[in-house]
């Protein structure tokens, strides 16, 4: 039997079978890992554009505003044409 060395997991061929439940708990905690990571990372950079865009949070909160508002016009404009539509 040929006992060909798997350069990704370091086991051989002939091993190769199902992870173990270490294996798993250790891959598990790398994706949590990875993901929280990520997750502050895009946080941080969500908050670094935002600081970069304006000057106070004053400022972001009427941008938000304002931006809620432009959403409600939208919704409202679909519902009215939606209605003419079914009439």
């Amino acid at each position: 039997m040929k006992f060909a060395n798997c350069a990704r997991t370091g086991r051989s061929a002939a091993s190769s079978t199902a992870p173990t439940p270490e294996e798993r708990r250790s891959s598990k905690r790398k994706k949590r890992k990875y993901d929280e990571d990520d997750r502050l990372r895009s946080q941080q950079q969500a908050t670094s554009r935002c600081s970069r865009t304006y000057a106070s949070l004053e400022e972001i909160e009427a941008a938000r505003k304002r931006a809620l508002a432009d959403q409600h016009v939208i919704l409202e404009r679909v519902n009215q044409r939606k209605d003419e539509i079914q009439a």
